[in-house]
């Protein structure tokens, strides 16, 4: 009998401590959550106000709630758990200052059958395998698409990391951008240039070509990139294609090009056929060994597609060179910064990390897989020479 009293003490006890403690199954309030696009539509975050939106990397508890609520707001972390090991529904949110977030997802009817069933709020993030703090991530991802010029022991040196961090984490951010450029590719799987009175440049360019034809870079392997511009919009579709033959660019410019376009190029003999694909094209080529610009009609020039190669390559050259393996990592950087004409860059940033998929369940740099696909690309000024 007084081992039963003693139970049912007991019992009523943690009743009691219990329910003085709400639990807490969520981070913000359902009618607080946003759809991740919206953080588009933030003011530009840059590197002087994310604090306002993230909190500082002081590590406070005031600081990681902040961080914890935007995350979780614009699903950047999920806002709540079901338990994996149980059918009893959500878990519970947790105080744990000896974690990131100060905070751990338990489930408490897990705990009742002493069992403890725990997960960490980055799990399955873009943060999960990451041991900075979210604020000091994304004040290095701040730092990257604003300073791009800036050497990685420099980057190191401010935010007090080692030089291999910021080498992964660069990495890092480069997936994200050629993540966007799949996502920005299945959106606009349709997506056609130029149409009646409008003109398209076209041209190749071979990446890694040995200057004087020798030295080392002879032994690299050949790299061609097909690319067309419509000219005044300055959108541009670039594809990395192993051949330059008739068969090769003709069926792209084909499925790429809307009926009625002037196309302009020069004088590479694949370009022929353009007027025998039946889509009322108007083909126009300019001799590049006599002259630059047509002076009978001065519309006949591709210098738009081939200041866009010279932009692009003059900022692999400032990267004192780029490895095979990682040029498609450079290229979707170099369009994700042009599309957004480098306005927000941080807000999209932060939006791919919403679709982030580790590296080994999606293309590595250099795939294959991105072969023959579309890369899009928003207003670009150029200045022409006549």
């Amino acid at each position: 009998m007084i081992m039963f009293m003693f139970m049912l003490l007991m019992l009523l006890s943690s009743t009691s401590a219990h329910k003085g403690r709400p639990q807490r199954h969520t981070i913000v309030q359902p009618s607080e959550l946003r759809p991740v696009e919206a953080i588009a539509n933030l003011p530009e975050l840059t590197s002087r106000n994310i604090a306002d939106f993230i909190g500082n990397i002081d590590g406070t508890e005031e600081s990681d709630e902040a961080a914890l609520r935007f995350l979780a707001t614009y699903g950047l972390v999920p806002n709540e758990r079901e338990c994996p090991e149980c059918l009893n529904g959500k878990m519970s949110l947790v105080k744990d200052n000896a974690l990131p977030l100060h905070f751990v997802w338990r489930c408490s009817s897990c705990k009742t059958s002493n069992i403890i069933t725990k997960k960490m709020i980055r799990e399955n993030t873009f943060f999960q395998e990451q041991k900075l703090s979210v604020q000091k991530i994304v004040h290095i991802a701040a730092d990257w698409v604003e300073s791009p010029g800036r050497n990685n022991e420099r980057t190191a040196s401010l935010h007090g990391v080692t030089t291999s961090t910021i080498v992964n984490l660069n990495k890092l951010f480069r997936q994200l951008t050629e993540q966007w450029f799949e996502r920005q590719i299945e959106k606009n799987s349709n997506f056609l240039l130029g149409g009646p009175g409008k003109i398209v440049e076209i041209d190749e360019s071979h990446m890694y070509k040995a200057k004087y034809n020798r030295g080392h870079m002879l032994r690299r392997k050949s790299i061609w990139i097909f690319g067309m511009t419509e000219r005044h919009t300055n959108k541009v579709a670039m594809f990395r294609v192993k051949q330059r033959d008739a068969a090769t660019l003709l069926p792209i410019i084909r499925a790429h090009v809307k009926p009625g376009s002037m196309i302009v190029s020069d004088g590479w003999a694949a370009y022929g056929g353009i007027r025998t694909l039946q889509r009322a094209f108007t083909h126009r080529w300019v001799n590049h060994k006599v002259n630059f610009v047509d002076p009978s009609d001065r519309r006949v020039h591709t210098q738009s597609i081939e200041a866009t190669w010279g932009a692009f390559k003059r900022e692999l050259k400032a990267k004192y060179g780029v490895p095979e393996d990682q040029l498609d990592g450079y290229m979707s950087t170099y369009m994700f910064r042009r599309y957004f004409g480098r306005k927000k860059l941080l807000n999209h940033l932060l939006i791919e990390m919403k679709y982030y998929k580790k590296e080994d369940d999606s293309p590595a740099e250099g795939s294959s897989k991105d072969a023959d696909k579309i890369i899009l690309l928003q207003p670009i000024f150029f200045f022409f020479v006549f």
